[in-house]
Parts: C-alpha cells; structure tokens; sequence
C-alpha cells in the first residue's frame, strides 16, 4: 500500500476513536448523573427580557441539595453544574402542559414548570411526579425562608 492511504487510514481511525470515546463519556457521565440520589431528569429554558421567546430547551439532568437545585446539561463533559438555582430564590409561578411545538422537544407527558429565579424567569420540563417531589422540596425549606407559590 502506498504511505499516504495509510496514513490516511490511521487519521480516520484515530478521528473514530476519538468520536467514540467522547460518546462513551457522555453516556457515563449521564448514568453517574442520573444514578445519584435525589437526580431526575429535566430539560431548562431560560427566558430573558427582550429575548422575544426565542430560548431553546436543553436536555439534562438535576439534582437537588440541601438548598440548592443543580442542572446539568445533557451535552458536557464538566463536572460543575450548568445552573444553580437556590431555593430561598427559586419559586414556582405556574403549571402547564406542553404546547404543541415544545412536543418535539421535550418528552412526552412532561409538564413545564414556570418558576422565578431571583427575578429571573425559568421553565423546567420534568415528569408530573418529579413536579410533585420539586414543590414539597420547596415547601420543606426553614420556616420563614421560603414560599412554594408567588
């Protein structure tokens, strides 16, 4: 064989092995996420003034803290949590079902939780009973530190 289609070879073996092992890290840091107690998964959509709605939802992973929610998203390969939210300033705001165009990008059967975030505003996309267990986590706060409905 000439050089040049092996080195050609080697180079496209080399990308291979890169690409599957990035994906393997993916999926390894995905299950020690998910296997952690108190971890579920959830997508986030942060919406900022004068964004005009335009905010993406991004897969993850959350997991609460004593006093804090910690999100991780799906796609990283960082240990450090991509958002935390506090629950003295988190509140929850509302309750919905998803829109049809938010369908294809969040599971099915999830409802969007609309919360305020230190005057900020966030959905979080969860399963109903993962929508439960966030609203009694926010009622148990300290009395006087907090309240679950503004």
């Amino acid at each position: 064989m000439r050089q040049d289609i092996v080195d050609g070879l080697v180079l496209i073996a080399l990308i291979a092995l890169i690409l599957v092992t990035l994906i393997g890290l993916l999926v390894v840091r995905r299950y020690l996420l998910a296997r952690a107690v108190g971890s579920f998964d959830c997508a986030l959509r942060m919406t900022t003034p004068g964004a005009n709605g335009h905010a993406v939802w991004a897969p993850g992973v959350a997991r609460y803290e004593s006093d804090r929610l910690d999100w991780y998203p799906f796609l990283g390969v960082g240990a450090k949590p991509g958002h935390v939210m506090k629950r003295q300033g988190l509140e929850i705001v509302g309750r919905r079902e998803a829109r049809a165009l938010e369908a294809t990008t969040i599971q099915s059967g999830w409802v969007v939780v609309v919360c305020d975030l230190d005057a900020a505003i966030l959905e979080l996309a969860m399963e109903p009973a993962a929508y439960d267990a966030l609203a009694m986590w926010l009622e148990s706060a300290p009395p006087g530190q907090h309240s679950v409905f503004s």
